[in-house]
């Protein structure tokens, strides 16, 4: 074969995780090809686009590149079956900083230059062709196949600008100015997304399916045949057939659709463990031979039905959501919809590409899980890091591969179980890895089992079950399915105490219960852990967020018991005698919190003999508080806008940023109220008359934060500027312009809103200036240039608090599709928005961001006013689920009055039904039952228990039963016709 037909068989391309760059020889029959800097596989560390003029195509990797230790870009190229000989790079690069950059690369794993020293250029490459330079890279003989190629910053303010790199067979001197690089031939790029330059961003509305939870499941699930079996053996079974005789199946054989996988031991008898793959999801069975004893639904089904979505953006796509003071994406979901939904959040921005995590309750220690399916640890440093000391690696488990399509889901729907599956298009090769922490409950210790299902091109299926650890060895598959249903049963039995709802969409329902569990096992056992990675240590274990997120989330959906540890943990080694918090840096707000959520929990508990024994604590915290107000009364004269009001910490980050922040006094105020009341509530004289004293000192407290904000209040805006701080005067004209901005936007505003003490004009001010200011993404909340929801909750109990439900849903949607992953729920304290080919997480996993969706939904479904005794439900249920045939039902509905429990579905004649099961008959509260029309139309009639029912408020949409008498209220609601 001559030169030229070795090269037009070359077949070389350079793809990524979604990206395919498929190389095309020009008609010189040259053997060197330009790769683009900012077509990469994935990297870490840019923060927007760089367009240097004197660049190919006017754009390179830039912007802050190379900026910190462990900034990364990473490429992936396939190589054709002729190989490529004598592999040259020559890397385009421009850095302006003095001194050299150094960067580590790596091929296929391996170190290529251990430490590369690119001198400095003198620019950054915008204003001349002679800022750039080029370095050779000598990569060797390149094989058939595919081939990963990495850049690593090994350095602090390692600055690069990424033009991009000529790559030949053999030396070569590549020209260095832009016009002649332009002329080579070019790799012609076939991304995971593309740009359409002629779409505007007006006309961009895309949509997406939600293939984790595919529409066609429901209608597959109720045709589906579960296995049965007559008698269940060693390691097969006999399985009956329709003429009354029966066969025998063997482990490994299939019998009508479903694989026989296993046999386990389980209560002193043998089940049968089948498998089955659809489309788009998958069952494993256990089965005995009086039916089936347990079903965990699989997110993975037919390997080669995943779908990589590639959705067409219009051109500045990120730029132009970044820059606009609007929340563009927000604004068009509710334009196009009326209301938001999780597909069309989800369809403007891609999924984070992450990692999860595998732990149990009771260990310190945790397996890290990147996106490619490998177990690891992670390193504690901040912001983006790979895996270290790496126990499982699916690649040395399977053929040469690189799938093109991936599937991110867990096992059970909320199950600490990963259930990945991946395809390879080329090679027709795809796989399954299933993994968990197989622990127990007395133990600190847990083995990480991993199950492979491999579907090879012959179509023949492998099957794999691995111990994985310092020295990962086979298993069976007896063991892994044994210790998978040990771990449902230990989980349905933590969780089955807690509230139960059931709803129109299966993801919310799952995404709370699996939110809770990675919420307890972050924990090691009662002891709180903020997160994973930089998060792990000790030191941020004891941030107060982490125990009053994780202490709410169990109040409201009835996990009392676990409430009642967390505390008890807090108060025994993190609260001082003195009331301070053995915290780095408590904020004021959280000493108010704090008080609160103990409030919270002995209302729903009933529990006063807790209160009781926890009382001098509770007291030091208090005193310690109005220590401080009293000191500000005596040291600040009356006309001094910060009279009466106590100086304090905002946040941990902002520690030594000590001042008169208003979010530390209302809650400080909000704490003393709600522990006041509860004082009250007791039958202890000593109690009673504390608890009137601090209500008495609120009422004076209440004017003094009043007066302050009246007079601090800047109203040359519109709307109007309510500060921060008492006194200050310099209204933001970004959410984001700084950091001072950023954090009143993420919390500083978050705290004044959900502690419900605003005068409803300042709190709607807020909440429109943080809209209209670059404050907002999806109603989630900006921080930066990126989001950061750990304190969301707050926020959207705020939207609540004035009712504006669909603001409430457009972030509750949001944060479920934007800022956690898809198909496990992970969620981060940080995220990108930028990253349409792969977005990932900018600050780790923690707990306060994973708690969102289950306080979120209970308060969508049942609310509770603080200052009066109304019980809502379905406050801000979404209008498509009041006609969903699904319908809306709720079980132990956690509440102050004891539990509650209610169905909402369609009736007869275009009437909602609604049955409401209170805990007795003489309810001490208003309920306000809000039933919303789909076609946005007001309530016509209503009745209750077969009685017409004349209090309700049409235009607002909800029916009012005050202190009902019955314990079973039977509601039918019919809204007006579009007609009328």
């Amino acid at each position: 074969m001559n030169e030229y037909n070795r090269r037009q068989m070359l077949g070389l391309s350079l793809f990524t995780f979604g990206l395919l760059l498929a190389v095309g020889v020009n008609a010189s029959g040259a053997d060197v090809f330009w790769a683009e800097g900012e077509e990469y596989t994935e990297q870490h560390g840019a923060i927007g686009p760089d367009r240097p003029p004197c660049g190919s195509r006017g754009a390179c990797l830039g912007s802050s590149f190379g900026g910190a230790k462990g900034h990364h870009v990473m490429y992936r190229f396939r190589v054709g079956e002729w190989g490529f000989a004598d592999a040259r790079m020559q890397l385009r690069y421009a850095r302006r900083d003095p001194g050299d950059a150094v960067w580590k690369v790596t091929l296929d794993g391996k170190v290529a230059v251990e430490r590369l020293a690119l001198r400095s250029t003198g620019g950054w490459g915008h204003l001349r062709d002679d800022e750039w330079a080029l370095c050779e890279i000598t990569l060797g003989n390149l094989a058939e196949g595919v081939h990963v190629l990495r850049l690593i910053s090994l350095a602090e303010r390692n600055n690069t600008n990424i033009d991009g790199f000529v790559l030949s067979s053999g030396a070569f001197q590549p020209p260095n100015t832009r016009a002649e690089i332009e002329r080579l031939p070019r790799l012609s790029a076939t991304r995971s997304f593309s740009v359409d330059e002629t779409l505007t961003f007006e006309q961009f509305y895309p949509n997406v399916d939600d293939s984790c939870y595919p529409l066609e499941e429901a209608e597959e699930r109720a045709r589906l045949k579960y296995p049965r079996v007559v008698t269940v053996g060693d390691d097969q079974v006999s399985v009956p057939n329709a003429d009354g005789r029966s066969t025998t199946v063997a482990v490994g054989q299939s019998n009508a659709g479903w694989d026989l996988v296993a046999i386990v031991a389980a209560g002193g008898k043998r089940l049968a463990v089948f498998e089955r793959h659809l489309d788009r999801w998958g069952l494993v069975v256990y089965v005995d031979s009086a039916g089936v004893v347990t079903t965990i639904r699989k997110a993975i089904g037919r390997l080669d039905q995943i779908r990589q979505p590639a959705p067409t953006y219009p051109p500045n796509y990120e730029q132009t959501i970044i820059e606009n003071a609007g929340d563009l994406l927000g604004d068009k979901v509710l334009a196009r919809d009326g209301e938001a939904s999780f597909e069309a959040c989800a369809a403007f921005l891609p999924d984070l590409t992450s990692y999860t995590f595998l732990s149990t309750e009771t260990s310190p220690e945790i397996i890290a899980v990147a996106p490619d399916g490998s177990l690891g640890s992670l390193p504690a440093h901040y912001g983006w890091k790979r895996l270290e000391n790496v126990i499982f690696d699916p690649t040395e488990n399977l053929p040469d591969h690189w799938p093109t399509n991936a599937k991110r889901g867990i096992a059970g729907g909320y199950l600490p179980v990963i259930d990945y599956g991946f395809f390879d298009n080329e090679a027709k090769l795809g796989w399954e890895e299933m993994a968990f922490a197989a622990g127990s409950d007395d133990s600190a210790e847990f083995d990480t089992l991993v199950y492979l299902r491999i579907a090879n091109r012959d179509g023949t299926t492998d099957r794999k079950y691995l111990h994985a650890g310092t020295e990962t060895k086979p298993t069976d598959a007896a063991i892994f399915f044994s210790r998978l249903l040990q771990l449902k049963q230990h989980w349905d039995a933590a969780i089955g105490e807690a509230m139960e709802v059931r709803l129109p969409e299966r993801r919310i329902a799952d995404a709370c219960r699996a939110s809770l569990v990675r919420a307890f096992i972050t924990y090691e056992s009662s002891a709180p852990r903020y997160g994973v990675g930089h998060y792990a240590p000790d030191r941020h274990g004891t941030f107060p967020p982490t125990t009053l997120s994780m202490v709410n989330a169990c109040i409201e959906w009835g996990l009392l018991d676990r409430a009642r540890q967390y505390l008890d943990y807090y108060f025994d080694h993190v609260v001082r005698p003195d009331g301070t918090f053995d915290y780095y840096g408590p904020a004021v707000s959280e000493y108010g919190q704090m008080l609160d959520v103990v409030a919270q929990y002995v209302r729903r508990s009933g529990r006063y003999e807790w209160l009781e024994a926890r009382l001098p604590k509770i007291d030091s915290i208090i005193e310690r508080l109005l220590v401080l107000r009293r000191r500000s009364k005596s040291e600040l004269p009356e006309t001094d806008v910060r009279h009466g009001l106590i100086s304090g910490s905002p946040e941990a980050d902002t520690r030594k940023e000590v001042d008169y922040y208003y979010s530390g006094n209302v809650w400080t105020w909000r704490g003393w109220k709600e522990i006041g009341r509860l004082l009250v509530e007791s039958e202890n004289d000593e109690m009673i008359r504390r608890g009137q004293q601090l209500l008495a000192e609120c009422e004076t407290y209440r004017t003094d934060i009043e007066t302050s904000i009246e007079k601090s209040i800047c109203r040359d805006t519109q709307p109007v500027f309510v500060p921060p701080v008492a006194g200050f005067d310099k209204p933001f004209e970004r959410m984001t312009q700084d950091r001072f901005a950023s954090y009143t936007n993420y919390r500083y505003w978050i705290e004044m809103l959900s502690a419900g003490f605003l005068r409803p004009d300042w709190h709607d001010a807020i909440i429109d200036y943080r809209k209209t200011h670059g404050g907002e993404l999806f109603g989630t909340t900006r921080f930066s240039g990126h989001l950061d929801d750990w304190p969301y909750a707050g926020y959207a109990y705020g939207l609540l608090h004035c009712d504006r439900v669909d603001h409430y849903l457009l972030g509750f949607y949001g944060d479920l599709a934007v800022h956690r992953m898809r198909g496990t729920f992970t969620a981060y304290e940080q995220v990108a928005i930028r990253g349409l080919g792969r977005r990932t997480y900018v600050a780790d996993y923690c707990v306060p961001a994973q708690l969102v969706t289950p306080l979120l939904t209970k308060w969508m479904l049942v609310f509770e006013e603080r200052d009066a005794d109304v019980l809502w439900l379905c406050r801000a249920a979404p209008r498509r689920w009041a006609t969903s045939c699904d319908g809306i039902a709720v079980r132990r509905a956690t509440t102050r009055w004891g539990l509650v429990d209610f169905t909402v579905a369609p009736g007869e004649n275009g009437s909602i039904q609604a049955k409401i099961e209170l805990p007795s008959t003489d309810f001490p509260a208003e309920i306000r039952l809000r039933v919303r029309s789909p076609l946005e139309t007001p309530i016509q009639t209503v009745s209750i228990n077969g009685r017409p029912h004349q209090d309700f408020d049409a235009q607002h949409e909800y029916v009012r039963i005050v202190r009902p008498t019955e314990q079973v209220q039977e509601v039918t609601v019919r809204h007006q016709s579009l007609g009328n």
